[in-house]
């Protein structure tokens, strides 16, 4: 054949309907050309229709041609409202305050003692015995616990100590107490 035929493809876009179906439509124009012919096909108004690619909401003035080649276009319906209003939450108990972390200097000497005598060193904590902790990581001493920070192991103590914090926490209370109480006393009619 001395003359060929060339086919020139259309370039094209697919649009994911509402109803699940696939419609098809040249790669030409804005976002709103798409809008009108998808109204004129599925009866759904194009002030009402929101076109996404990836996530991303086309805008009405973007040009249809800048899109990926055979690209597909989710279609959905624009919302009212941003849902039902919430009553907003009292609280009966205050926050709990969290415990501060204190930056210790040197904090390695408390890990270990070292007898002057003999020159012999003695482990001062618990090592963590999980494998994926390792050698050299300690475990935190608490009044109740002692607590890997690395993989969160936590052995509790049978006979626990004083919380330290509990009496700090006492005396905050006791002097709050004596603050708020009233004067004795006060004035005496004659």
């Amino acid at each position: 054949h001395p003359h060929r035929i060339i086919q020139l493809r259309e370039m094209q876009i697919f649009v994911r309907t509402l109803g699940g179906s696939t419609i098809t439509l040249p790669r030409e124009g804005t976002v709103e050309d798409v809008k009108s012919i998808i109204s004129e096909r599925e009866g759904i108004p194009a002030e009402e229709q929101r076109l996404l690619i990836a996530g991303h909401q086309l805008e009405d003035g973007e040009l249809v041609e800048e899109l990926p080649e055979e690209c597909t276009l989710h279609l959905s319906l624009a919302l009212l409202g941003a849902g039902k209003k919430r009553k907003k939450k009292t609280y009966t108990k205050p926050k709990k305050i969290k415990g501060k972390h204190k930056k210790v200097k040197l904090a390695v000497l408390k890990y270990y003692r070292v007898d002057q005598a003999s020159g012999k060193v003695t482990r001062l904590r618990k090592e963590c015995p999980a494998d994926a902790c390792g050698a050299g990581t300690f475990m935190a001493m608490h009044f109740n616990r002692h607590y890997c920070g690395k993989c969160g192991l936590t052995y509790m103590l049978e006979n626990p100590g004083k919380d330290p914090n509990a009496d700090k926490n006492k005396k905050k209370e006791v002097v709050a107490e004596v603050a708020a109480a009233p004067a004795k006393g006060g004035k005496k009619k004659k």
